[in-house]
């Protein structure tokens, strides 16, 4: 059975996470967030990651991606 990848309910997400990679955030901030670039922890990072690569708009979850590919193990762990 595959698993199924779903954003997370924008509820449940940390507020810096929510308020950059929820549904009413820019697209400019998604896209900032997607390459790494805003100011938060590993852990928001890595939620504002996943939450971003399942984002309606193809740029921005490729972005999301490719930045989570490229991950050093350091922030992983």
């Amino acid at each position: 059975m595959p698993l199924s990848l779903t954003p997370l309910p924008i509820a449940q997400l940390p507020p810096a996470v929510a308020r950059i990679g929820g549904p009413d955030a820019s697209v400019p901030a998604k896209m900032m967030a997607a390459r790494g670039l805003a100011p938060m922890g590993p852990r928001d990072l890595l939620t504002v990651l996943y939450q971003l690569s399942l984002d309606g708009d193809s740029q921005v979850a490729g972005a999301a991606s490719a930045t989570a590919r490229g991950l050093p193990d350091a922030i992983l762990a």
